[in-house]
């Protein structure tokens, strides 16, 4: 509904090219180009019963949707051994990607007794593009010590976007209290700005032969900027008129520390990781068009952190891991806006919205059979989500 393409049919053509150097005897480069073009047709029949308190609809819709795009992506890699005991690797890396979107929906809403509560099509024509630009700086250092090491590590990211969309609704209530035709037409002009930055410190040092305390720091800021703008559209003559009470001006800031402590044991027969996390997590929005602020959501998180791998033999082992992490909302969960570009899914944002966590427990268990080239990776994941944006 509303252009998602998430099936269909594609046709991809695409190439790519790769180089290796060597810049004397310490400098490394490497890198690579590929352009990949899509095509993407979908054809969808989605029939749906709501259940409500007191009565219950039934809703289908046919989806006829088209979408072309373009991506190009360009990566490359400078490793600098600065002797033995210094290591420094630069990677910057550029991406574009752009897309044409056309999509048609024909749906009805009916009673479980077959009444017609209402019918209509939805028309979508969807254009955007967004280009990403974003390099990572990684310095090592092993000390003298054997298990002794220091890292850190600089990811940084500057990323835009931008769309626009001519939207079409056409909508036949057959029930009060809107009775007779209720059509929509709407032009979307958003502009995106994202942009993050983050440091990240690891220390290693080795208890025993067997045994490492491992400690991590981390900060990180991501800020993200949407300003969407919508227009009424006159169907007959075209004329665009701005609507102030569906547009706004918006952006937050979602500010992440996270400070770790593991006890690390490492055998032939098997290894583990078992330590704790905690992660303070600040996340601010405000409101340019309309010159407001909202609460700023403050929490400190406190996790575990569990991995263990037994290795029955050279040809099988068991993996265990356990990890948690807070996630923030995005900029398009965050503005506070109602979307009525298809007002049979009307959907409203809230800047108050927390991080979710998420919780993953996963146990792969590999068999290696090397002779006739058979791997098998069982896999049980279990997951869950507190706090999930729905």
């Amino acid at each position: 509904f509303g252009g998602s393409n998430s099936g269909g049919i594609s046709t991809t053509n695409s190439f790519g090219t790769n180089f290796r150097d060597k810049w004397g005897k310490r400098v490394s480069v490497y890198g690579s180009y590929s352009y990949n073009h899509k095509n993407t047709s979908q054809v969808q029949n989605t029939n749906t019963q709501s259940f409500y308190v007191t009565n219950s609809y039934i809703n289908n819709q046919d989806l006829d949707a088209l979408t072309i795009g373009d991506s190009h992506r360009a990566t490359f890699n400078l490793e600098y051994q600065v002797d033995s005991f210094n290591y420094l690797k630069i990677s910057p890396s550029y991406n574009y990607s752009g897309s044409n979107a056309n999509s048609y929906t024909i749906f009805d809403y009916k009673r479980p007794d077959s009444t017609k509560t209402s019918d209509g099509s939805n028309k979508n024509l969807t254009h955007s593009n967004a280009p990403n630009l974003a390099a990572t700086i990684l310095y090592n250092h092993k000390f003298r010590k054997r298990g002794r090491n220091f890292s850190a590590s600089v990811p940084l990211g500057n990323s835009e976007s931008s769309s626009t969309q001519d939207i079409a609704n056409l909508n036949y209530q057959y029930i009060a209290p809107f009775i007779g035709p209720f059509n929509t037409f709407q032009y979307l002009d958003q502009a995106n700005t994202n942009h993050n930055y983050g440091v990240r410190f690891t220390y290693s040092e080795p208890l025993s032969k067997t045994r490492s305390l491992d400690l991590s720091y981390s900060h990180n800021l991501s800020y993200a900027r949407n300003n969407k703008q919508t227009y009424n559209v006159d169907s007959t003559t075209q004329v665009k008129t701005y609507n102030n009470f569906l547009s706004n001006d918006y952006e937050n800031n979602f500010y992440n520390n996270r400070m770790g402590l593991s006890l690390r044991t490492t055998t032939k027969k098997y290894n583990y990781t078992l330590g704790i996390s905690v992660q303070p997590v600040d996340l601010k929005g405000r409101s340019i068009t309309k010159d407001s602020s909202y609460n700023t959501i403050s929490r400190v998180n406190i996790f575990p952190i569990a991995r263990a791998v037994y290795n029955f033999s050279m040809t099988k082992s068991l993996i265990f891991s356990y990890s948690v992490n807070a996630t923030q909302p995005s900029f398009s969960q965050l503005q506070p806006l109602q979307d009525f570009s298809n007002p049979q899914i009307a959907t409203a944002c809230h800047p108050d919205l927390k991080p979710a966590i998420t919780i993953n427990i996963n146990f792969i268990f590999n068999i290696f059979n090397f002779t006739p080239w058979n791997v098998l990776f069982p896999n049980l994941n279990f997951s869950t989500i507190y706090n999930q944006i729905v």
